[in-house]
């Protein structure tokens, strides 16, 4: 094995709370006073909206501040509750740091044990998101535990597409069957992975869902302890 690659949130890093609470906190700050369950529910269809409108965080027509500016806009306006433009750029600026992501508990061991354990071992982080995950990646110090850190935005291109992975496997002069993705994602990280010719582990944090069907009882890991050397079968087998 020469590449190990993760989805970035839900796998290593997971949000502080939903995301229409923290987008409360912030909206209180500028004297907006909304429902977070209904931010809740109102950032869903303003996200899904804005994502038919200007797919892949608006790659190559809109910067990634104006594409969630149309975002938050919509999220509030939704709810005839209109956010200030500093509100606005507030919210932008606030999950760039990690005020609101925080690391799964084992996250740190994990990757500090694959690089002691396997030096020659390359990490990635290949992320369905924009450029803001390398701020949180250093805000979380996490830098010096990834060899790279890929986006959809900065690359052109999502998760499944094949080119993601090929643009991971080029970062780390590895072919397809020497690499690994683990991710939550059943058709962006398992089945993309896999279709690009990866091996792939999908970490199931809620135990076992409707969605996971199809998947290889082998392929399921609750979190990501089972890829540490005292427990990783899993790497192990894939060599």
């Amino acid at each position: 094995m020469k590449l190990i690659t993760f989805d970035f949130l839900n796998t290593l890093v997971k949000l502080r709370a939903p995301v229409g609470q923290l987008y409360s906190v912030v909206a209180k700050r500028y004297g907006r006073f909304v429902d977070p369950a209904k931010l809740d529910q109102s950032f869903k269809a303003a996200y899904k909206a804005t994502s038919k409108e200007f797919p892949n965080f608006g790659y190559g027509q809109l910067s990634s501040e104006d594409w969630w500016a149309h975002v938050t806009t919509r999220t509030f306006d939704g709810l005839e509750s209109p956010l200030t433009k500093l509100g606005v750029q507030a919210l932008y600026s606030a999950f760039s740091t990690n005020e609101f992501y925080e690391l799964y508990p084992e996250t740190r061991v994990v990757l500090q044990d694959l690089r002691r354990t396997r030096p020659n071992l390359k990490i990635g982080i290949i992320s369905n998101s924009d450029e803001r995950v390398h701020s949180v990646v250093n805000a979380l110090r996490m830098s010096n535990l990834v060899n790279f850190t890929l986006t959809a935005k900065e690359t052109g291109f999502m998760k499944p597409d094949a080119r993601i992975f090929a643009e991971a496997l080029r970062r780390a002069d590895a072919r397809p069957h020497e690499a690994m993705h683990i991710g939550d994602d059943v058709p962006c990280d398992y089945e993309g992975a896999r279709a690009a010719g990866w091996k792939a582990l999908l970490v199931a944090r809620n135990g076992l869902t409707p969605d996971l069907d199809g998947v290889s009882s082998d392929d399921l890991i609750p979190d990501l302890m089972p890829l540490h050397s005292l427990y990783n079968a899993q790497i192990d087998d894939a060599e």
